[in-house]
């Protein structure tokens, strides 16, 4: 579709599924991958938001997050149904921020929301029961923990303390690692993203006063190497 104005995309199935910003709703569109032909359409209130796909790594789903600054997140599992998506929302009320599914699926990693930063979880999928929390104070991370995370592989996560450090931790939150970095993140910068790469370790986007960079962290049993 010429001219489209997408903020998200994933292939699911046989499916090109996309997020296009529409005012105060996003649509997300199925369209034929090998032609650009809109098979099916939903639409979602969502007033000024961003639209971020997390796909599954094994199934024909995802999760649509809906970030809308002040007033919240929103996130719908997304299904594909021959030529048709089916969106059912989720953890409605909690404003999930999704970091992406463990590699073998069967976790869901979701940071929280920067109103209310002090809990990380790990939901099992597709049930989203709770399978491990892990609270800042737990770990002594006075400003909580920021919206950054990702899986590095199904036994270990990274998040963001605020302020403080990138840690590492199995996946039950009962083994906590603070990584050191070549930048002091209670003086001069933040993480904004954190990325699991094909080869097992992270991308860690940072903010400094000179400018933002990315950093290549290794994990080895829980901690850094060079």
């Amino acid at each position: 579709m010429p001219g489209l104005r997408a903020d998200a995309a994933a292939f699911l199935g046989h499916l090109l599924v996309v997020a296009v910003p529409d005012g105060q709703r996003h649509r997300l569109l199925a369209l034929d991958p090998a032609t650009g032909d809109l098979l099916h359409e939903q639409d979602v209130d969502a007033p000024d938001a961003r639209a971020f796909l997390h796909p599954h790594p094994t199934g024909d789903t995802a999760v649509l997050e809906l970030a809308m600054g002040q007033d919240g997140v929103l996130a719908y599992r997304v299904d594909v149904d021959g030529m048709r998506v089916h969106l059912t929302e989720i953890l409605a009320g909690e404003d999930p921020v999704i970091a992406g599914f463990s590699p073998s699926g069967t976790g869901l990693l979701v940071t929280p929301y920067p109103s209310d930063p002090e809990t990380v979880r790990i939901l099992g999928w597709p049930s989203l029961n709770e399978i491990a929390q892990l609270d800042a104070s737990d770990v002594g991370a006075a400003y909580g923990f920021g919206l950054a995370g990702c899986w590095i592989d199904d036994e270990l996560v990274a998040v963001y303390a605020t302020e403080d450090s990138l840690i590492v931790t199995d996946s039950h939150f009962d083994s906590v690692e603070r990584v050191a970095l070549p930048i002091d993140f209670r003086e001069e910068g933040e993480i904004e993203s954190l990325t699991r790469l094909i080869s097992g370790d992270i991308a860690v986007g940072a903010w400094t006063p000179a400018g933002r960079l990315t950093l290549i962290a290794r994990i080895i049993g829980g901690k850094r190497t060079e």
